[in-house]
C-alpha cells in the first residue's frame, strides 16, 4: 500500500508539474511559487513541491524494493534483517505524511486551475471521459473530427450529434471528474 500511495504521489504531482509549466502561453494551473525564481530562467516558478513528492515516492518505492529483498532473505520463522524491515517501512510512512502534507498545504491550497478557458476542450483526449457512454469508436469519430477541424468536443458533438448537450455538460463538469471520493468543498487531506 505503500507503494501505491507513492506511485500515485509521483503521477499526480508530475501531472501538475507538467501542467503548470509556461512552455507558451497560460498554463491550465498555476502552482504557488515556493521560492524565488529558477537558476537559469528568469520569472519561471520551479516545482519544487512536485519535484519534492516525486523524490519521496521514488524513496518510497526503492525502499519497497529492499523490503521484498529482505523479506525473501528469512528462513523458516527466522529473519535477522526485521529490524531493517521496520525501519524502512518507518522511513516510507513518516516521508509518505510529509509528502502528503506538504502536497497539500503548499502545492494544493493555493493552486488555480484555469476553469474560464475552453481552449482545453479542443484536447482530443477529452473525448476519453465519454468512453462510458458513447464507446470507443464513436469517441474515435469525435476525435478524429476534432483534429481535422480544429474544434473543441462541443462543437464536434454539435456536429455529430452523438451525446445530448445536457449529458455532455455533466461528463464535462468537475464534479463528474472527482466522483472517486474527493469533493471541491472537501477540507481533508489530499493523500
Amino acid at each position: 500500500m505503500l507503494k501505491a500511495l507513492a506511485v500515485n504521489l509521483i503521477k499526480m504531482t508530475s501531472d501538475l508539474r507538467l501542467l503548470s509549466a509556461d512552455f507558451h502561453g497560460t498554463p491550465p494551473v498555476k502552482i504557488p511559487a515556493q521560492q524565488v525564481g529558477s537558476t537559469i530562467m528568469p520569472g519561471k516558478v520551479n516545482p519544487v513541491i512536485c519535484e519534492f513528492a516525486i523524490s519521496v515516492g521514488e524513496k518510497v518505492m526503492a525502499n519497497d524494493s529492499l523490503l521484498s529483498h529482505l523479506t525473501s532473505m528469512g528462513q523458516f520463522d527466522l529473519n535477522a534483517y526485521i529490524p531493517l524491515i521496520g525501519d524502512c517501512i518507518l522511513e516510507s510512512l513518516g516521508l509518505l505524511n510529509a509528502a502528503c502534507m506538504v502536497v497539500n498545504t503548499k502545492l494544493i491550497v493555493g493552486m488555480e486551475v484555469q476553469t474560464h478557458s475552453k481552449d482545453y476542450l479542443k484536447n482530443p483526449s477529452l473525448v476519453t471521459i465519454l468512453n462510458s457512454e458513447i464507446g470507443y469508436h464513436q469517441g474515435a469519430l469525435l476525435a478524429k473530427y476534432m483534429k481535422e477541424n480544429s474544434v473543441t468536443l462541443l462543437e464536434a458533438n454539435q456536429a455529430l450529434k452523438l451525446i445530448s448537450e445536457e449529458k455532455l455538460q455533466l461528463f464535462l463538469s468537475p464534479h463528474k471528474w472527482l466522483e472517486l471520493g474527493y469533493t471541491l468543498t472537501s477540507d481533508e487531506d489530499i493523500c
